[in-house]
């Protein structure tokens, strides 16, 4: 991201930061997809387009983005992490981010640093 204003690059050379990784942001709209979340319900939460989630969603995972943008990013998720979608677009929405390989909240054991939940296996003991 270049920073062409003056003002921020005074702001810059001071030590502040306009921009962030990526990842821990664009994993947190994937979960939100894996619960049946399209990019259109995330836009109307967020106060935002469509377009503007679904380019956010095709952030590279290494890249980063401007700081305005993870705020509003972690209100969204805050706001429906755990409320379950309804409509009748939930399954074609869940069934494209299983297939993109996206988990839900609850699968992440850290979101932020990318480390997924450990799920025992165990075999089923009949009785």
């Amino acid at each position: 991201m270049k920073l062409k204003n003056a003002r921020y690059q005074g702001l810059r050379a001071r030590g502040y930061e306009f921009s962030t990784p990526a990842a821990p942001y664009v994993r947190r709209l994937q979960s939100l997809q894996a619960l049946g979340w399209s990019t259109r319900a995330i836009a109307a939460h967020a106060g935002r387009t469509k377009t503007s989630v679904q380019e956010t969603l095709d952030t590279p995972i290494d890249g980063v983005m401007w700081k305005s943008k993870a705020r509003w990013i972690i209100d969204v998720y805050r706001e429906l992490h755990m409320k379950v979608p309804t409509g009748p677009k939930v399954g074609q929405v869940r069934s494209h981010a299983r297939r993109q390989g996206w988990i839900p909240p609850l699968a992440w054991e850290d979101i932020d640093t990318g480390v997924r939940a450990v799920v025992p296996h165990h075999k089923a003991v009949l009785r």
